[in-house]
């Protein structure tokens, strides 16, 4: 038995593969390189177990794809000499583990991208330290490479390297999450491609000591966060308009906002750094700074779930100019489940607007916003259907909510009108007064029938019916809840009007909360009128 199982073990190292599967569909292969070399653009060699790879790699007449099995592992001996070379049409790569084979440090890169368009998807790299001069992966000539979705796990390369040298501009891209990897930047005027870069852990270092004053360095970001960028004495990486570049020490970016540390030149950069999905249990506030005016081209909904961003202007604050050529479209919007918050911004518009200028199914929160300028024959917010907003020291003309819909006004508002949505099952939104704000006009559009309603809350946090003025003809009037901690319509029919009566001696009259007159009334909250005057009671 013993001898049987030696030779069985031998054999499978002959071939190169142990405990192992290498197929182009249901041909089997014993190598790698023999795979390698069969395979058509239209095929695809799939691996499973552990493969070793038996010599170079290469095939200059099609593209091979190569794709693992649930824990497929690649690896190859620490003296085998570029085990990967592409040098015409391109290698895709997804779903396996890169490792070398035994000890030793490999001294030449894994793999030579000199041509063709290539991916490595899905890709582990696991332990390899390499001592060579080309990192890892070298890309020269026309070679393209696409990492996505790609771990560097306990690898190194040498100083000022790391594990990838790109010799040609635009030459590598980043995409999804990248761990643990780093690269050298070989001449001047390149860039690396990182537009779809979702997360990188740790922030990936980038030795670009060849780039000079000007150079885009990272093409497609500006987020200095995902990268540790060294350039040589003198230089630094700076945020762009829509990329990372080099520039001198001295060098003060223009910013247009920042969050944090990192500077934005363009508004959709921080925009989008800012409205970003979060987890429902780690929730945080992530702010912007605006610091000079912008200009708003397009309509921006944040509809990002859990999403919580907050946008503050600077100094005396800031304006947002509304340019947008679709004059039917909001200039933002708070979708459900997203927080937006503006602070100290005025908001106008380039020319007349036919469409609101905010709009909230979420919660909005205005803190000293100013939209009297902001032209628009519609309104100036409009709480949708279970949105949300929150007021302070805002100057809103107009303002519609949506029936469930919520609006919390604080203390410095200036509104002209407030438009309510009831429908005859006596769905309405509700008003919450938290402190002081100039009076304002109610509106209802075309609905006079307040039927529905009678006797519910529809103001809250005040009993002052003067701060709200009724359309004119309104057969109802807002009196004190019975909580008397808000204010509810009551039918003028009911008795609960204000009538003046010339006669001082006029007799004194109760009524409850809901209208209806007390003969005798007991303990509790009344309405008392006398004459002209009508005032609420504790009795």
């Amino acid at each position: 038995m013993k001898k049987i199982f030696t030779l069985a073990a031998c054999a499978a190292l002959c071939t190169g593969s142990m405990w192992a599967d290498i197929k182009i569909g249901d041909t089997s292969y014993e190598k790698m390189s023999d795979a390698v070399a069969a395979v058509t653009a239209d095929q695809v060699i799939t691996v499973s177990g552990t493969v070793t790879i038996d010599k170079r790699l290469r095939n200059d007449n099609a593209v091979v794809t190569i794709k693992g099995e649930p824990g497929a592992v690649i690896n190859y001996a620490a003296s085998l000499s570029v085990p990967f070379v592409v040098a015409k049409q391109g290698l895709v790569i997804s779903d396996v583990t890169l490792e070398v084979d035994g000890e030793g440090n490999p001294s030449t890169a894994l793999f030579e991208f000199g041509g063709g368009t290539s991916s490595l998807t899905n890709v582990t790299f696991n332990n390899i330290s390499t001592t060579a001069a080309n990192g890892i992966i070298q890309i020269k000539g026309s070679g393209k490479v696409t990492l996505d979705n790609c771990t560097f796990s306990n690898c190194s390369g040498v100083d000022n390297v790391g594990l990838c040298k790109m010799g040609g501009n635009k030459a590598l891209t980043l995409v999804g999450d990248i761990n643990g990897f780093s690269l050298m930047i070989e001449k001047n005027n390149h860039a690396i491609v990182a537009s779809d870069l979702a997360e990188a852990t740790p922030a990936i270092k980038i030795y670009a000591l060849a780039a000079t004053d000007g150079n885009v360095l990272v093409s497609g970001t500006t987020d200095l966060s995902k990268f540790d960028i060294v350039c040589a004495e003198g230089l630094k990486a700076v945020a762009g308009d829509a990329d990372i570049v080099c520039r001198d020490a001295s060098y003060t970016p223009d910013y247009l906002a920042t969050i944090g540390e990192t500077g934005y030149m363009s508004w959709q950069g921080a925009w989008d750094a800012a409205t970003v999905t979060q987890e429902p249990n780690a929730i945080e506030t992530i702010t912007v700074n605006v610091l000079k005016d912008v200009e708003i081209t397009a309509r921006y909904i944040n509809a990002n779930k859990n999403s919580n961003a907050a946008f503050e202007g600077a100094g005396e604050g800031v304006k947002f100019t509304y340019t947008n050529g679709n004059k039917t479209q909001t200039m933002f919007e708070s979708n459900s489940g997203a927080t937006t918050k503006f602070t100290n911004i005025t908001f106008e518009s380039a020319d007349e607007r036919t469409q609101n200028a905010l709009s909230s199914q979420g919660m909005l929160i205005l803190d000293n916003c100013d939209l009297s300028t902001y032209s628009t024959t519609q309104n100036h917010l409009f709480v949708k259907d279970n949105g949300s907003a929150t007021l302070t020291a805002s100057n809103l003309p107009r303002v519609a909510l949506g029936k469930k819909g919520h609006l919390n006004l604080g203390a410095g508002c200036e509104i002209e009108t407030i438009n309510i949505e009831i429908n005859e099952a006596g769905v309405y939104p509700c008003i919450f007064v938290g402190d002081a704000f100039n009076a304002v006009d109610l509106t209802f559009g075309d609905v006079t029938d307040m039927t529905a309603v009678l006797g519910k809350t529809l103001i809250s946090g005040t009993t002052d019916a003067t701060k709200f003025t009724l359309p004119e003809g309104l057969e109802y009037e807002l009196v004190a809840n019975e909580a008397n901690d808000g204010l509810m319509f009551s039918d003028n029919q009911s008795g609960v009007e204000s009538v003046i009566v010339e006669d001082a001696d006029a007799p004194v009259e109760y009524f409850n909360l809901q209208g209806v007159r007390v003969a005798n009334p007991d303990n509790g909250v009344y309405i008392r009128r006398q004459g002209n005057k009508v005032e609420k009671v504790v009795l």
